[in-house]
């Protein structure tokens, strides 16, 4: 009953001629070519690796962002010594220690 229907369905011109334009978009799509701009002095830097790498970096400040934020918001203002690397890896594990509680 279910291939009857189908191919009931399927032979509808409405439907057909729906398919055959998704399969003229589709090929369309396909031999599509994606245009290079010329390299120019303006733009030689611009690679893949450079878009992946700003892509990235938005990242990374957000996540450093954060953290500062963190630290902010534990601590008291003028509490945190930024020379002293270990002072400030001490407050970040109690700070967890703190969460996991």
């Amino acid at each position: 009953m279910t291939k009857w229907a189908s191919g009931k369905i399927l032979e509808h011109p409405s439907i057909k001629k729906y398919i055959a334009e998704r399969k003229t978009e589709s090929m369309a799509d396909a031999n599509a070519t994606e245009v290079v701009p010329q390299k120019t002095l303006s733009n030689a830097a611009d690679t893949q690796e450079s878009k992946d790498y700003a892509e990235e970096k938005e990242d990374q400040d957000e996540q450093i962002i954060n953290a500062f934020q963190v630290l902010n918001d534990v601590t008291s203002p003028g509490e945190l010594d930024f020379t002293n690397p270990s002072y400030i890896l001490e407050n970040m594990n109690k700070f967890e220690d703190w969460i996991e509680k």
